[in-house]
């Protein structure tokens, strides 16, 4: 966990999410991603559950390295961010997978589940997910569920994946990935990292009921010559006071990092 006063200047508090214990399916990469109740032009605040909980999925593999091994998605919990002492609390881990790409029942995950996004929508009362699943392509699959833990996945998947757009050129044709999905107004926003003409950078795609989605093939970032110059993705889009905080995974001649740009 990382907190700021100002949005740009960041100061590093803690560890929330352990590795699994030694042999397990989580033992490396566990790679968390807070459920948020987001209102767009606020600041997201965790989302609470209907037993007073937090709530946590992550990315986690069986093979010490990067991208390594099997991945699956797992989920965690907590009573609280922070102990009465200021320190970071730490979260209790689901013991199984909630989803598990490894039965071959879908074939179009490949065997692989990569980061999985949650989100509470009050209006049918149930969590959607949204994974991105397989190599080449990586493609968006979605998900819902009750609980966090049992998920249905959508009969409408893959979401996104290899397209053209109307100008002819292809997009997603290695990636669809990572969303960050936010409400603006009427239409729910999924904000994504895929391959286009201009590299792999974020874009977002656009959706009345979180089942159907279309991609908007517009370019949200470019990148640069030097700390982004392979690539510029894996969006965290906020608002706050007017300004668009737009922060992502940039990699380049600085190796990986988190930067942001402002709209």
């Amino acid at each position: 966990l990382a907190r700021s006063e100002d949005m740009v200047n960041w100061e590093k508090i803690g560890k929330i999410l352990e590795n699994g214990e030694p042999g397990a399916w989580d033992e490396f990469n566990a790679a968390g991603y807070i459920v948020r109740d987001h209102k767009w032009g606020e600041i997201p605040t965790p989302h609470i559950m209907k037993d007073g909980r937090y709530a946590m999925t992550y990315l986690a593999s069986d093979t010490a390295g990067y991208e390594a091994g099997i991945k699956r998605a797992g989920v965690a919990f907590s009573d609280k961010i922070f102990n009465d002492d200021g320190s970071v609390a730490q979260w209790t881990r689901h013991p199984d997978p909630v989803l598990d790409a490894h039965d071959g029942a879908y074939p179009y995950e490949k065997g692989t589940i990569w980061k999985l996004q949650a989100i509470w929508d009050d209006e049918t009362q149930k969590y959607y997910g949204f994974y991105n699943a397989a190599t080449g392509p990586e493609v968006m699959c979605g998900a819902v569920s009750d609980d966090l833990i049992n998920w249905e996945r959508m009969d409408t998947n893959p979401l996104l994946t290899v397209d053209s757009a109307p100008d002819g050129a292809a997009w997603g044709a290695s990636h669809n990935a990572d969303a960050d999905v936010v409400k603006i107004g009427d239409y729910w926003v999924m904000f994504y990292f895929t391959s286009s003409p201009g590299g792999i950078i974020d874009s977002f795609a656009v959706s009345q009921d979180l089942i159907h989605w279309q991609k908007s093939y517009i370019p949200l970032l470019t990148r640069n010559g030097s700390y982004s110059s392979t690539y510029a993705h894996k969006p965290c889009v906020v608002k706050k006071n007017g300004v668009v905080y737009h922060y992502y995974n940039a990699v380049g001649s600085a190796g990986r990092l988190i930067a942001v740009d402002t709209s």
